[in-house]
Parts: C-alpha cells; sequence; structure tokens
C-alpha cells in the first residue's frame, strides 16, 4: 500500500510545528503521551525525581508527574498521537 505524498500545505505546518518544538523559550518542557490526542506537558528538569519514584513505585511515568506535581498542562490535537516503543 502506498501512502499519498504530503501536499505543499502539509508540509509547511509540519515545518512550523518542528520550528517551534526547536525552539522552545526554555529546556523546562518536556512532553509524553498517554492517549491518542493528547500531549501532556511536564517539567523536564524534574525527570531525575521522576525517575526515581518510579524505580521504587509501581508508578509509571505519567503516575510519577502527577504525584510529584510535575505536571504543566495538556495540548489537545486533532492528529493521532501514536506512542511506540523503538525497535
Amino acid at each position: 500500500m502506498n501512502t499519498e505524498p504530503l501536499t505543499p500545505d502539509e508540509k509547511d505546518w509540519l515545518k512550523k510545528i518542528e520550528n517551534l518544538l526547536e525552539n522552545p523559550p526554555t529546556n523546562r518542557i518536556g512532553f509524553y503521551a498517554t492517549n491518542d490526542i493528547v500531549l501532556n506537558v511536564y517539567d523536564r528538569s524534574q525527570v531525575s525525581k521522576i525517575n526515581r519514584l518510579m524505580s521504587y513505585s509501581n508508578n509509571n511515568f505519567h503516575q510519577s508527574v502527577k504525584q510529584l506535581k510535575t505536571d504543566l498542562g495538556v495540548i489537545f490535537s486533532n492528529c493521532l498521537i501514536h506512542s511506540s516503543e523503538e525497535d
């Protein structure tokens, strides 16, 4: 099955998103996905605390972020956002 190439409008839109994500106002902002339409925003400067909590609890990343109150909000999208482990 072949997919259609991106349209010029789609390419332009993706480039704008990439430029925004490559130039955050600080290094503090991180993202993770919990379902297909939400990007969760968290304080990535707290990642060592998050990882430590995960290592001695049964918490996953999302639960740890919430428990430590390092969540900063959510971004909703009309584009599906799948998360997957890389091979």
